[in-house]
């Protein structure tokens, strides 16, 4: 039978006026199943029934057509029927229909059944042009995704093949490159869910430069595919990606990514580890050193305290000369990764494993004591309220540590003069915590023995200079007082 036997109007189905439903002829259709020799005549009536069952149910649901039913009900032989006897203008009018947001394409490669991916060939080898294919695979659903988006999303690889086999190899990158609403392109769903196989099947129909460009595309918030299978820990994922990019270009892939500060933030070693491996000795060092928001991969270790990265990271073989520079990157405030430590209650742990890494107390002492717009790792430890260094590290900086106290309390001194010197010093009382936000934080967080000390002495002179009774009125009239440091005055005996 011609395939144009319904653009003369004279097939058996045809589209309503409206381009959502089909009608058919009985008996039409049966007079070309018969001159057909593809269908038995044994076969026919039994055919003609299942025809007539799913023009049925279009008849009781119009809004889901024929095709669309046959293909929901894995009625192959009745899709493969109406593909016949329709046109390749009705067949993209049909396809490009969304039912419950998606298209008929898209159910199809939600679903992994042997059924559905001979339907998805049946429909695919049916369009008379690759041009109609890439029209129908390009074509974005309500939410800006395809059907390309759906197959990474549920690792449907065959489907996957069964679409990019449709389409020109040279016009692969041009529907893979397309994002979502969420900016995610296909390769993203498949990086992120760790479906390596769909990766594997996407990119080995790409061109090798295709794929160093698909890989580099950023989503909303800037991070890459590869950025969001190291995130998730996905390394199978990494040692595909690895795989399809040659050497050269991976190198600059891991460059334009950020790897290393995203398998960072959320503890993944087998990443960290992954990543160090599959590139050169002299290339780690670049990677290491890489921002991202203003930090480097060391300062977000540090500030976690994530020991057995750290040392994953000497164990690529570092030298003494490049971890001094590691440990001297600063972020926008001027803090190294040792200041972030020094924050944290990981100081100790990383300190005492930063000071194996450097053997030489002249660089080691260079690291501790850099600054540049904020204090030395020495001064952030401490005035944090963590002057209980490892035992180590108190003898090698003693004279720091103790310099500092007595800037620290001079400083806390001078603002107590400045206060009481107003006109109204019962009138500023209640408000003296919020000369000392940072103190106040600190000593709520560490009750540092030292620092309390020196501020109880600075209360007690303020209290004998104002007309305020006792500490115990100061801590019940200060509203602004935290709860916290009224239960430290009584833990020391002072109330």
């Amino acid at each position: 039978m011609p395939r144009n036997l319904s653009a003369r109007n004279t097939g058996p189905m045809s589209l309503t006026e409206d381009g959502r439903t089909l009608t058919y002829n009985a008996a039409d259709l049966e007079h070309y199943l018969i001159r057909s020799v593809k269908y038995l005549p044994q076969n026919i009536p039994q055919l003609l029934d299942k025809v007539k069952a799913v023009f049925d149910l279009q008849h009781k649901a119009p809004d889901i057509n024929a095709l669309f039913r046959a293909v929901v009900e894995d009625e192959t032989d009745v899709v493969e029927v109406i593909l016949k006897c329709i046109t390749d203008e009705e067949k993209l009018k049909l396809l490009k229909l969304e039912v419950e947001n998606t298209t008929m394409i898209g159910l199809i490669v939600e679903n992994k059944g042997e059924k559905k991916m001979t339907a998805l060939r049946l429909i695919l080898r049916s369009l008379e042009s690759f041009n109609s294919c890439f029209e129908i695979l390009a074509s974005k659903f309500r939410d800006g995704g395809t059907a390309i988006h759906s197959a990474c999303k549920v690792n449907n690889f065959k489907a996957l093949n069964i679409m990019l086999n449709r389409i020109e190899r040279e016009r692969c990158f041009q529907v893979l490159k397309i994002k979502d609403v969420f900016k995610f392109t296909a390769l993203h769903y498949g990086c992120e869910k760790g479906h390596h196989e769909t990766i594997n099947a996407l990119l080995s129909h790409l061109e090798p430069d295709s794929r160093l460009k698909l890989a580099l595309i950023k989503e909303e918030y800037g991070r890459t595919a590869l950025d969001l299978a190291s995130e998730a820990g996905k390394t199978e994922v990494i040692r595909s990606l690895k795989a399809s990019i040659q050497n050269d270009e991976w190198f600059c892939t891991l460059k334009h990514c950020d790897v290393l500060y995203c398998a960072s933030q959320y503890n993944q070693l087998d990443v960290i580890k992954t990543v160090l491996r599959s590139i050169d000795y002299d290339q780690r060092y670049e990677i290491l050193k890489k921002y991202t928001h203003y930090t480097t991969p060391l300062h977000i270790i540090a500030e976690r305290g994530n020991i057995a990265i750290l040392k994953a990271i000497q164990d690529v073989g570092l030298k003494g000369v490049q971890w001094e520079h590691l440990l001297t990157l600063t972020d926008s405030k001027g803090r190294t990764p040792l200041h972030y430590a020094a924050l944290s209650g990981t100081r100790n742990k990383v300190i005492k494993l930063a000071r194996d890494f450097i053997n030489d107390d002249a660089i080691w002492r260079k690291v501790m004591l850099i600054e540049f717009q904020e204090p030395n790792v020495i001064q952030t430890a401490v005035g944090a309220g963590q002057s209980e260094l490892e035992s180590e590290q108190s003898k090698i900086f003693a004279d720091e540590i103790q310099k500092h106290k007595q800037e620290e309390s001079q400083q806390f001194a001078q603002h107590m003069d400045n206060a009481m010197s107003e006109e109204d010093p019962s009138g500023q009382y209640c408000h003296l915590f919020s000369l000392f936000p940072t103190f106040l934080i600190q000593l709520s967080a560490n009750l540092d023995k030292w620092l309390f000390q020196s501020y109880y002495q600075l209360v007690q002179a303020f209290i004998h200079k104002s007309s305020v009774p006792s500490i115990k009125s100061y801590c019940a009239c200060a509203q602004s007082t935290p709860e916290s440091t009224t239960v430290y005055f009584y833990a020391y005996g002072q109330i």
